[in-house]
């Protein structure tokens, strides 16, 4: 499959970047939204957006390199349903 190989393609200092990336945007939404939706210096609670945010945008781009890239899925869809899985694994990790 071309789709495939093309996105275990990238290489490691690619991956590597686009991860810090993910992990730095994530951080800086869950710390800001922290504080100005609980008031409060953030607890080690905030560790669960910030890694589900990672997760949330790791998500959205195997859906894109694979169902999004075929014509399943739009790119709204992609968004909904990465979001959606982010939120949901993150329930699981508070119960």
């Amino acid at each position: 499959m071309k789709i495939a190989s093309d996105f275990f393609a990238l290489s490691s200092a690619s991956l590597a970047a686009d991860s810090a990336r993910a992990a730095a945007a994530s951080a800086f939404a869950a710390l800001v939204g922290w504080v100005v939706i609980m008031g409060t210096v953030p607890s080690a609670l905030v560790l669960i957006p910030i890694a589900m945010g990672v997760l949330g945008c790791f998500i959205d781009s195997v859906i894109g390199a694979t169902l999004e890239t075929k014509g399943w899925v739009t790119k709204l869809w992609n968004n909904i349903t990465s979001m959606a899985l982010g939120a949901a694994i993150a329930l699981l990790f508070l119960l």
